[in-house]
């Protein structure tokens, strides 16, 4: 495979994974307790697959959502 179609792959690989994790962890901040349960460990095993992409972005979405929920008590 050249060097341009590996690019693109990854890229397509890339915005496949931002949108499920972006599914995942809406459905996670706004399901009742056994889709979030699902969720989340879809979303886990959707970072295990692509640590060294995600796993900053997530945490960071996670903390964004848990402090928002907290703070206006939903």
């Amino acid at each position: 495979m050249s060097k341009a179609k590996s690019f693109y792959a990854n890229a397509i690989i890339n915005r496949i994974f931002d949108f499920l994790l972006q599914a995942m962890i809406n459905v996670w901040s706004t399901g009742e307790e056994t889709s979030r349960v699902l969720s989340f460990l879809s979303i886990i095993r959707l970072v295990r697959l692509r640590q060294e992409d995600l796993l900053e972005k997530t945490l960071k979405v996670f903390t964004d959502r848990y402090c928002n929920a907290e703070f206006y008590g939903s």
